[in-house]
């Protein structure tokens, strides 16, 4: 990245997916040339749970990485001043992406979370921070920055309404006031359905793959066979 700062391959796809679907979303409600609005209407709930899994699938993959972060102790007054460029590096002040995983009573619902979403947009906007915000799913918030330096007001914020149960930016994951068993037991449910769901594309992919070759053996035997038939 050209602020310098070290991103693991899984969190740079992240951020490309993530992407994606701010773009997707702000052009299937905002206004525009029509061709616009009909390309980024075809973006269907379907298609946004995949990409809920595939984000899920790359949490997995950047546990493995971990970014190596300075350690600075401001109380002893002895600064590293290469350590204190990192840190003012990591502080990323360009365009930032965070996840709020959503938790509330009386089971989890998309129009549900819509206003939820809509409600914190409102809150940030009303405060002076460039946010916009965004439903992924029916239990997961993006919210959108221009502004990186935004990040720790917006992740205060998050982390003081009652719906968030996990606030997430990059690597980092803080529990908010709705964790509780539940949540993590509907955390655990989602990750198997979407291994399930992964290994079933898997199987399937390979199964095709069986009769791609199948059908390439059986063409080139018929070949071999009428050539042989016209000697």
């Amino acid at each position: 990245p050209a602020s310098g700062v070290a991103m693991a391959p899984a969190a740079a796809r992240r951020l490309a997916v993530a992407a994606l679907v701010v773009v997707a979303l702000a052009g299937r409600c905002a206004a525009g040339p029509k061709e616009d609005r009909e390309r980024y209407a075809k973006l269907t709930d379907a298609d946004l749970r995949r990409i809920d899994e595939e984000l899920m699938e790359d949490d997995e993959k950047e546990e493995e990485w971990k970014p190596e972060q300075p350690k600075i102790d401001f109380a002893s007054g002895k600064i590293n001043p290469a350590d204190m460029q990192k840190l003012t590096q990591a502080a990323d002040p360009g365009p930032a992406m965070v996840f709020a995983n959503i938790w509330y009573d009386g089971g989890l619902d998309k129009a549900k979370t819509d206003k939820v979403s809509w409600r914190w947009k409102q809150m940030l906007q009303s405060s002076g921070m460039d946010a916009n915000t965004y439903t992924i799913s029916e239990d997961k918030i993006l919210v959108s920055t221009t502004k990186g330096w935004h990040v720790p007001e917006i992740r205060d914020f998050m982390l003081s309404q009652p719906e968030t149960a996990e606030f997430e930016h990059k690597q980092n994951k803080v529990p908010g006031p709705a964790d509780c068993p539940e949540f993590r037991e509907h955390v655990a449910a989602k990750k198997a359905i979407s291994e399930a769901n992964k290994n079933k594309r898997l199987r399937e992919d390979a199964e095709a793959e069986k009769r791609k070759k199948k059908r390439k053996k059986m063409k080139k035997a018929g070949k071999a066979g009428a050539q042989k038939s016209e000697l």
